[in-house]
């Protein structure tokens, strides 16, 4: 993410408190390169919307489930494109 590391705490606090102007944040600061991400290594009829949804909705129950998984913002990159 494209923040100094004042305001990546601050997001991650606010994802952690599931303010969902955090993950409407998150989800537009990754949506369009996660699409392109799913559209360049997946040929055919898949719906990459679909497969994009996928991805943070995992993230967002992942955090949910165990916060510690978010310590900083090193974590959210990898998880999304892992």
């Amino acid at each position: 993410m494209k923040n100094n590391d004042a305001s990546s705490r601050q997001l991650i606090d606010r994802l952690l408190a599931k303010n969902k102007k955090a993950q409407r944040e998150l989800i537009n600061s990754f949506n369009s390169r996660l699409f392109m991400y799913f559209r360049l290594r997946i040929k055919g009829e898949e719906s990459y919307e679909d497969l994009v949804q996928d991805v943070f909705v995992s993230f967002f129950n992942a955090i949910e489930k165990d916060a510690r998984k978010i310590e900083d913002d090193k974590f959210i990159a990898p998880f999304i494109f892992g």
